[in-house]
């Protein structure tokens, strides 16, 4: 049911979007009568998979690395809907590909919130270790309390296994990888790809939190610049139907994009006014 609250309350065009949900019973042993009930959330449709299968196809079936051009276009996207989760106070804590949905669009839709925490205004920190191992923040590693900076670290975590066609943080046993992660150890990512979307990726990787940018922070940087406004250009032409589901984030798309500021990039009304903010600043 919290799933669904944070998912009711979400209306952004890189967050998957949620329709209904109804309970139905089901019975789980005949022998013993006992009905369980089942909770199904319909949501929108992604009709291009997850950013999972689609590293698995780039790595198995075509053998090549994705261009610096689409892997930049991902990671604003997915920092776009994380600044819009963390304005909201919404934690993930489960940034992986197989959370990162795709559509025939050219939009990533971040879904699957069942972990997620909504901290209240006068909580900064959680404590509760949880997430997919390989991309654990060190401080989740570490036993320690843990704020929005930890999806960031995840964020680095998916970026990275876009670019590497696999995950950052591999080991044969569960020691190593905690050893790794603790001392963000990992591989670089192929040269094929620019200094500057590595340096992107270990900024988001580095293992004290206060050093990493926020969300806000990597999607507009001036190294995406042009990544950003190009994203936004793309938002602008679809369809909308294809950027929003609902009237009123419909009229909120309308609005033409509009400056941030002096030296800033430009924001789309599809994002609406506060997202220009950074959440934790």
């Amino acid at each position: 049911m919290e799933e669904i609250k944070i998912l009711q309350a979400c209306k952004h065009i890189n967050v998957i979007r949620y329709k209904n949900c109804f309970i139905t019973t089901e019975t789980l042993d005949h022998a013993k009568p006992s009905a369980q009930l089942l909770v199904h959330i319909v949501m929108e449709y992604a009709d291009a998979g997850d950013m999972h299968v689609h590293i698995k196809r780039q790595r198995e079936d075509i053998q090549a690395f994705f261009s610096e051009v689409q892997v930049r276009n991902w990671l604003v996207q997915i920092a776009l809907a994380l600044q819009y989760l963390h304005k909201l106070r919404v934690m993930h804590r489960d940034i992986k590909t197989q959370n990162i949905f795709m559509t025939s669009a050219s939009l990533l839709k971040l879904g699957d919130f069942g972990v997620s925490k909504v901290l209240s205004p006068d909580k900064e920190f959680t404590e509760t270790a949880i997430g997919t191992p390989t991309n654990l923040c060190p401080e989740i590693a570490n036993g320690q309390k843990y704020d929005f900076k930890s999806d960031i670290w995840s964020l680095g975590c998916v970026v990275h296994e876009i670019c590497s066609l696999k995950p950052a943080f591999q080991s044969k046993s569960w020691e190593e990888m905690l050893k790794k992660i603790r001392t963000a150890t990992y591989p670089p990512i192929p040269p094929n790809y620019s200094v500057t979307l590595s340096d992107l990726i270990r900024v988001m990787l580095k293992v004290d939190p206060g050093r990493r940018p926020t969300a806000y922070q990597v999607a507009t940087c001036h190294a995406l610049k042009d990544d950003f406004e190009s994203h936004l250009e793309h938002v602008k032409k679809l369809p909308a139907s294809s950027r929003m589901s609902d009237q009123s984030s419909e009229s909120a798309t309308r609005n033409s994009c509009s400056s941030m500021g002096s030296g800033e990039a430009t924001s789309s009304g599809v994002y609406s006014e506060e997202i220009r903010q950074d959440p934790l600043g």
